[in-house]
């Protein structure tokens, strides 16, 4: 829910000046209806949730959802990075491990979602140039941009 729970704190406290959601739904908020007058970045491993969806149609200011392809919901946790050491796929079908922990490796999914925060943060609080959130990047194929509002 920390992704729904930053979406909140954003349409509600003013203090804060962008949000950012690592694959969550958009639960027990109105922000799916509302949208938010702020930047909000999310970085999924789902092509698409129909919470998103409604959010995409209402929010008023800069918003993005880049897909991280081979990625699955736990992969932007540090979780993946234990579940080899720990023989996590030997323990659960291939395909629920997939769904969960992905097909890309810890170590680059990792490096994905930190390139991409680091451009967010650096370009709304910073003020910094960030093409990383311009489109797609040579350096990061396993990202798509799903839906993007300037």
């Amino acid at each position: 829910m920390g992704g729904s729970a930053a979406a909140e704190a954003l349409r509600q406290d003013e203090r804060f000046r962008i949000g950012l959601n690592l694959d969550g739904g958009l639960f027990g908020s109105p922000v799916a209806d509302l949208g938010l007058d702020r930047p909000f970045l999310l970085l999924t491993s789902l092509a698409d949730h129909e919470t998103w969806q409604r959010w995409r149609s209402h929010q008023h200011a800069w918003g993005r959802q880049l897909q991280t392809l081979g990625a699955g919901h736990l992969s932007f946790t540090d979780l993946p990075h234990t579940a080899l050491p720990g023989n996590l796929p030997g323990r659960i079908p291939a395909d629920a491990y997939a769904r969960l922990l992905g097909t890309l490796d810890p170590a680059r999914a990792t490096a994905v979602t930190r390139a991409y925060t680091l451009a967010f943060v650096d370009h709304f609080l910073r003020g910094r140039p960030a093409p990383l959130l311009d489109g797609p990047s040579p350096r990061f194929p396993e990202i798509e941009v799903r839906w993007s509002r300037d």
